[in-house]
């Protein structure tokens, strides 16, 4: 039985002999144990010795308008988290080896439901926000199962609250509207008395086993080779310092999104010189950082969609498949800027091949000094094949609006760029590192 994790710091549990058969239960239900995959691994590290303030705790937010099915929308959400095991996997240290992730025959998904019809409008704001916060502060312990809870707040007989709260260890952005989908499946079904015509979802730990058959010194030579001669990371923009050792961070969020006008722009520039748009951000960012360090030779991460081509089904599986991994660039500005950014493309498109490389194992493999991070600012482009706002069209009946997702990152600055007709921007960033003005003025 896979040992409980015991975080740095407090919290050191004596065993007693309820716990003792309560882990004993809890070993009965494993259905399986595997190796975690790479950003699993600095998850779950960031969630055992920060549980106080783990930034992997996600919550998705919604408003659902409509004559809605309680009892059918729990049991269309519990049939999916049944149908997919990385739905219903638990992460655990063991003494002297790698992590490990279970994944259990079956979970009882905690549901909250409370009545705030009697609640003012004008104060349910506060009070979500109230409720929220503590959410969050729950957190999750990875040990336990499941890594997820629901909670569906009546605001009157025809509007309620939806809240999904889970652990960034169990899925990515690409699977929310995966399991989205499946859910309002399984919800019309259920409200019409017959079982959901889904098929057979091929199990996350398909791509465990992939990550397991790749050629690790490949890898390493590929990034010691573009690495070399980098010697520490590129200065944040505007930053204020690192502060206090103990401080814990403080996220905070700023959003913009360029005029349909200059997307447009940008999509036919793209076009003609035939890279992407997440080349396009990339590039961007890089560009940013060179005028505020002064340097040409550049550094900062990228959040990888990590699903292998050569994986059958990947593009359906739900599951943890991004990574980040460092992006090195060098500013030419004597090139022509078609030139330039087709030779960035060329690199990121190399980088395919190892994107999968965990990121402690990059970091060991570079001439940074130990203790020193590669990289301080990270750069994400989604680019989901179903965007969550066109999945939950899929509720027959109901209206679903105000979708928000709560997200952070343990980088001081995190740059999410969100494709569309409007290009969307997303800041977040550590107040201590970062004032609010400034985060303004680099977006």
């Amino acid at each position: 039985m896979p040992d409980q994790p015991t975080p740095a710091g407090g919290r050191e549990s004596r065993t007693t002999e309820t716990e003792k058969t309560r882990d004993m239960s809890d070993a009965m239900t494993i259905e399986s144990v595997h190796p975690l995959a790479p950003m699993q691994e600095g998850m779950w590290f960031h969630a055992l010795y920060t549980p106080e303030d783990d930034v992997y705790v996600e919550q998705v937010t919604c408003l659902i308008e409509g004559s809605l099915d309680a009892a059918a929308f729990r049991r269309a959400w519990d049939e999916v988290v049944a149908r997919h095991t990385a739905l219903r996997t638990s992460f655990h240290a063991v003494d002297g080896k790698a992590p490990v992730q279970a994944v259990h025959r079956a979970v009882e998904v905690p549901w909250t439901r409370e009545d705030w019809r009697d609640v003012p409008a004008e104060e349910r704001q506060d009070r979500l926000d109230a409720f929220l916060r503590e959410d969050r502060a729950r957190g999750f312990d990875p040990a336990r199962p499941p890594l997820v809870r629901f909670a569906l707040l009546r605001l009157d007989d025809a509007a309620h609250q939806f809240v999904w709260t889970h652990h960034h260890l169990l899925l990515d952005g690409w699977s929310v509207p995966l399991v989205l989908q499946e859910v309002a499946a399984c919800y019309a079904a259920a409200r019409d008395g017959r079982p959901a015509a889904l098929p057979v979802p091929r199990p996350y730990q398909e791509y465990v086993g992939w990550l397991e058959r790749q050629d690790e010194a490949a890898a390493e030579d590929f990034w010691r080779t573009g690495l070399r001669g980098f010697h520490e990371p590129t200065p944040l923009p505007l930053d204020r310092g690192p502060g206090e050792a103990d401080t814990p961070p403080e996220h905070r969020v700023r959003r913009t999104g360029l005029p349909r006008s200059v997307t447009a722009e940008l999509q036919t520039m793209a076009r003609r010189y035939g890279i992407t748009p997440n080349t396009v951000v990339q590039g961007a960012w890089a560009l940013l950082l060179s005028r505020y360090s002064g340097g040409q030779d550049v550094l900062h991460g990228m959040t990888v969609a990590g699903r292998p081509a050569d994986l059958p089904g990947v593009e359906d599986m739900v599951g943890l498949f991004i990574n980040t991994v460092p992006v090195r660039i060098q500013v030419q500005p004597h090139l022509p800027a078609g030139d330039w950014l087709r030779g960035l493309q060329a690199g990121l498109l190399d980088l395919r091949s190892h994107e999968h490389t965990p990121l402690a194992r990059v970091q060991s493999w570079a001439d940074v000094g130990s203790g020193v991070p590669l990289f301080e600012s990270l750069v994400v482009f989604e680019n989901y094949p179903v965007a969550p706002s066109e999945a939950q069209e899929a509720f027959a009946g109901l209206t679903i609006s105000q979708n928000e997702t709560e997200e952070r990152t343990n980088f001081p600055v995190t740059l999410v760029a969100v494709p569309g007709s409007a290009l969307g921007l997303q800041l977040i960033f550590d107040h201590h590192r970062l004032a609010p003005q400034d985060a303004t003025t680099l977006l």
